[in-house]
């Protein structure tokens, strides 16, 4: 099923990270280090906004305490992912951007509708399927079982205890064939081919947009760091998540553009929303703030207003209501009868051939 490409991972990690146990009787997750990288790739493109910045400003002339805690931790949920917008998936028999972005839908409206984990839990989902799939060369029939089984991996590390979601259940709801062995199969692939030390780093530590979201407003509210994000950036990061287009741009890039389309588009928040204390800072920060930022992060202007037209462009500003979603509703994957939510266990014959415990599949007819 799979062919390893080795592609260069820093595992030079200097912390402790949070054990978690899997079931099956297995653990997976011991004390391991964060990661560390100086290199990481960044799209670039042409100047989206024009604008004029003073000279002084409040992150110009206050230390960013939250942000310097992150971004040494940044290239850990950066994986270079603009080579799968050249894949040629029948020529190279490879899931390519498009495939990566459907299972990442599919699960996005499962996770919203179903499971009620955190958003952060659907980030480091996203970003396991990334570093698998520019490590390893995966088949197109195997891109939902993979994104299920990164979802079920990161669902160990959510520090919010809800209903965790079960191998069963992620089979029968998402449809993406196979059993609940196949996928159990597909977990302990990925934790061999990623190692241990990747996943207990992406576990432990936490370095997403969100979190750039969350350190940007914490540092604009002079430190507080108990900053609850709205939910319309919430949804915001996750649309842009499923999209590969806006997914490669690093994770801090991703935060201020969404800052800046918001500045520049300034929607009228919902009831939620509005009452929300985070909601407060956002209406005073101002725009000619966010620049002082990006240079701060080693992140040229360009780079952002690149980033903040990709998300134009890839429909991913056209609503924040949080009520409102911008996967069709023809293809919401949780849309199913009440006898079979209710019993997601009912036997189905697999599609998917079995996958043999080395990680390759039957060659059965």
């Amino acid at each position: 099923m799979i062919e390893t490409e080795r592609l260069p991972i820093s595992t030079n990690v200097p912390s402790s990270a949070h054990p978690s146990a899997f079931s099956n009787g297995y653990q997976c997750i011991s004390r391991n280090p964060y990661l560390r990288s100086d290199n990481s790739s960044v799209f670039t493109g042409h100047p989206y906004y024009s604008s004029v910045f003073p000279q002084q400003t409040y992150f110009s002339t206050h230390r960013n305490f939250a942000l310097s805690n992150i971004l040494p931790l940044e290239n850990q949920f950066n994986a270079n992912i603009s080579g799968l917008l050249s894949v040629n998936p029948i020529k190279d028999d490879r899931a390519d951007a498009s495939m990566r972005d459907e299972s990442l839908r599919r699960l996005l409206s499962l996770h919203r509708a179903y499971y009620d984990l955190s958003s952060l839990t659907f980030c480091k989902a996203v970003y396991l399927v990334d570093v698998f799939i520019t490590r390893v060369k995966v088949k197109p029939r195997y891109m939902m079982i993979l994104t299920m089984a990164c979802y079920y991996i990161a669902s160990k590390f959510d520090s919010i205890k809800q209903m965790p979601p079960t191998l069963e259940s992620l089979v029968r709801m998402a449809d993406c064939g196979g059993s609940s062995d196949d996928l159990l199969k597909m977990v302990q692939i990925v934790l061999t081919k990623l190692g241990t030390n990747v996943i207990a780093a992406i576990g432990s530590s936490s370095a997403t947009a969100l979190d750039f979201l969350s350190a940007l407003l914490a540092d604009a509210n002079k430190g507080v760091q108990d900053v609850v994000l709205p939910t319309f950036l919430l949804r915001e990061v996750e649309n842009a998540l499923c999209s590969t287009k806006s997914a490669q741009f690093r994770p801090a890039c991703l935060a201020l553009a969404l800052l800046v389309s918001y500045k520049q588009v300034c929607p009228p928040p919902c009831v939620n929303d509005s009452e929300s204390p985070t909601f407060k800072i956002l209406e005073t920060l101002e725009f000619a703030d966010l620049r002082p930022i990006a240079d701060f992060c080693n992140i040229s202007w360009d780079e952002v207003e690149a980033c903040s037209r990709t998300l134009y462009e890839g429909g991913v500003l056209e609503s924040y209501s949080p009520a409102k979603s911008s996967v069709p509703l023809s293809r919401v994957m949780w849309s199913l009868a009440k006898r079979k939510r209710l019993n997601v266990s009912i036997s189905v014959p697999p599609k998917l051939k079995t996958i043999c415990e080395n990680g390759e599949a039957e060659m059965e007819e």
